[in-house]
């Protein structure tokens, strides 16, 4: 029964220091996860500013493109503009030219109307005459 005691003395300071390794590893884990946790929030905090400033940059490429689509689209509807009225100018010249060429030859059958006129007449006079001459003989 005395080697009980030591061995039990034993037992019990060999139960103490494992309880203390036990302790100590558990701080020593605990410490780990704690500056693994740190590092994780750490990358996280970076990964949002980078995300921040990956949205800004976004942003603002976004509103230049915004900003070079409406100028184009101003001057397309200007350009438009342009060439409707480059168009109307068009027309009324083709219908002033148009005008002119139909008072031309509106100009060019009144002299053949009038000739037309003069022809038919001398032409009714030669027969009138003709006729005339056939009743004295």
């Amino acid at each position: 029964m005395n080697s009980v005691i030591p061995q039990k003395k034993i037992i019990k300071r060999e139960l103490a220091e494992l309880k203390l390794a036990l302790a100590q590893k558990k701080k020593k884990l605990e410490k780990k996860q704690t500056e693994q946790q740190i590092m994780l929030l750490e990358r996280k905090k970076k990964m949002q500013h980078k995300l921040l400033e990956l949205e800004a940059v976004f942003q603002e490429k976004n509103n230049k493109l915004e900003n070079k689509i409406s100028r184009l689209e101003n001057e397309i509807a200007n350009e438009k503009n342009e060439l409707l009225k480059a168009v109307a100018i068009e027309q009324h010249d083709a219908i002033d030219h148009l005008e002119t060429y139909l008072e031309e030859v509106d100009h060019k059958y009144a002299y053949f109307r009038g000739l037309w006129k003069m022809i038919r007449k001398e032409f009714k006079d030669i027969i009138r005459n003709n006729i005339k001459a056939r009743k004295q003989t």
